[in-house]
């Protein structure tokens, strides 16, 4: 009996044990079901507009910005990627100005006057006066002096460094001094080229010569473009923190010019989608159209009347670059397949909601350059596209590959580049989508790798040799875009055409380049060009866009409400 009995304790026992972990199992259960709502609930807390957020608080006269990716070095010498330093805290000798009518021209901020050779090659400045650094220091012809040498040491293929007379000898180390640039006194400085060089002042424009405080750079020393402390400039903005956790611009004490609404800064790095939450909750001022997909504008922007939009035609091109060192790129039949095949005006509709217009060349509408000469030629054309394929023979074995990175700056790339691929499937080539982390894919692309990929190329300066000297004009160059091997005699025609002084023979001379490199020798496929929007706060009064479109923007250009 009582082997019996314990027996039945012990059933009794383990019953009990079972009983227990199955309520066990239902109250852990309930309590990963509530924290599932509880989670869900947040989730759809987060998705409100602002109209449902709390709106943080704000400084008075401080500007909220959110950016994507990388801001790059403050050495803005040597910075590529990011121009909000080069714009807010530097000056450069010339700024391009959008004018009403929708023409540019050159803005002298900080000259009192210039004057021009007769024989083009030699420009006389003279500075404004008052003209400082944050620091105190008076601006003066040696820190201009000092700017351009630094420029070329930084890089000795710089366009604006190989035009100033001597530099062949500076950069290989024969002199010590830059012959075609002199100082005369505190203000007045002259720099001569080699040659003619018609669109130079347009050059002077570009971030790259923005003016350098020359005492700051030199106490830096390898500090300068790491710590902000030396990183002094003449603009409205100087640096009050640069570090991860926090970036802020804060007005330049001495700033020269017009004291602009924006009296502060806040820079905070989002990921995309986070940055549309961010302006719907009243973290950032303005969103820039690049920074969201279309089902979020749809759904949370259009008609909409809380926002504000400003729309602007950016002087931009996104292009599909054709590796033409590559097996099957290299027969120029496939190439023309590859343009004729790819329907451009379904990838704007359904990739960009429209937001962008075809261009058939490499200039878009608005440079200076842009011809209608070289437009509509380029249609969509599939079944001609086909015969080309055929002509060609049995394309299977060969793979191309489209590659891509998710911060290529192009809006939709992974939707834009499946339609590509589908595109070109059905015209008989074999195409793949493969995603490369962002270094993995600059080496690739630098290196003349990458069978098919993306530039999307926004204008530094007002004038077409800032879109062709850049790709065409040495092997080197085409290579670092993953382009493969231009004819030779297009890569001369590229470098002597800056050089031609009669404007109307110049921008000629770069229109038949132009139809030349893609109507011709198909080197690359015009996609689009972009139609900027940007969606407005409630503390903006008014917002006026890069002259380019671009969505680096000039601070001293928002007006606070």
């Amino acid at each position: 009996m009582t082997g019996k009995w314990c027996k039945f304790g012990q059933n009794k026992l383990i019953i009990a044990e079972f009983i227990a972990i199955i309520l066990v199992v239902i109250f852990s259960l309930f309590l990963f079901l509530k924290t599932e709502k509880n989670s869900t609930d947040h989730e759809d807390e987060k998705n409100t507009t602002s109209e449902n957020a709390e709106i943080p608080y704000h400084e008075e006269g401080a500007l909220y910005v959110g950016y994507d990716g990388d801001l790059g070095s403050l050495d803005i010498t040597r910075n590529y990627s990011s121009y909000v330093v080069a714009y807010n805290v530097y000056d450069r000798l010339f700024e391009i100005k959008k004018e009403d009518n929708g023409e540019f021209s050159l803005i002298s901020n900080i000259l009192k006057n210039y004057t021009v050779s007769a024989d083009k090659r030699t420009y006389n400045f003279e500075l404004k006066d008052g003209i400082k650094f944050s620091n105190g220091d008076i601006l003066s012809s040696e820190d201009v002096e000092f700017t351009f040498i630094r420029s070329i040491k930084a890089d000795s293929g710089n366009k604006l460094a190989d035009a100033i007379e001597g530099a062949d000898d500076f950069i290989a180390n024969k002199t010590d001094k830059l012959s075609g640039f002199k100082v005369y006194d505190e203000k007045r400085f002259s720099i001569t080229l080699k040659k003619p060089f018609p669109s130079y002042l347009w050059q002077l424009t570009l971030p790259a010569y923005s003016i350098l405080n020359k005492e700051s750079v030199e106490e830096g020393d390898s500090l300068f473009g790491k710590d902000a402390e030396f990183s002094i400039g003449s603009g409205a903005y100087c640096i009050d923190k640069w570090n991860d956790e926090e970036k802020i611009l804060k007005l330049n004490p001495n700033y020269w010019g017009e004291e602009p609404s924006v009296k502060k800064v806040y820079l905070k790095r989002y990921i995309p989608i986070r940055m549309d939450l961010a302006f719907r909750t009243g973290e950032i001022d303005y969103l820039v159209m690049e920074d969201f997909n279309k089902e979020i504008y749809r759904k949370y922007y259009t008609n909409n009347k809380e926002y504000r939009f400003i729309y602007t035609d950016c002087l931009d091109n996104c292009m599909l670059i054709m590796n033409s060192d590559k097996p099957l790129l290299s027969d120029k039949r496939v190439r023309r397949a590859i343009q004729l095949g790819i329907d451009r005006q379904a990838i704007i509709e359904e990739a960009l909601d429209g937001n962008a217009v075809s261009v058939d060349g490499i200039f878009p509408k608005g440079l200076m350059g842009y011809t209608e000469d070289n437009q509509g030629w380029l249609k969509y054309d599939p079944e001609e596209a086909k015969k080309l394929i055929n002509e060609v023979g049995d394309c299977s074995d060969f793979k191309l590959e489209i590659g891509i990175t998710p911060n290529l700056g192009i809006k939709g790339v992974q939707k834009i580049s499946n339609m590509i691929a589908e595109d070109l499937k059905n015209i008989g080539l074999r195409v793949s989508v493969v995603r490369y982390d962002a270094d993995s894919r600059i080496y690739l692309r630098s290196n003349n790798k990458l069978t098919l990929s993306y530039v999307h190329w926004v204008a530094d300066t007002n004038d077409p040799d800032n879109f062709l000297f850049d790709f065409f004009s040495s092997p080197e160059k085409a290579h670092n875009f993953s382009l493969g091997t231009i004819d030779e005699n297009i890569m001369k025609r590229v470098v002597e055409a800056r050089y031609i002084v009669n404007d109307e023979e110049r921008l000629k001379e770069y229109a038949s380049i132009e139809k030349k490199l893609v109507e011709e020798d198909a080197v690359l496929l015009p996609i689009y060009s972009e139609k900027r929007i940007f969606v407005i706060g409630n503390r903006i009064k008014n917002l006026t866009p890069s002259w380019s479109g671009a969505s680096s923007i000039r601070f001293r250009d928002i007006e606070l409400k």
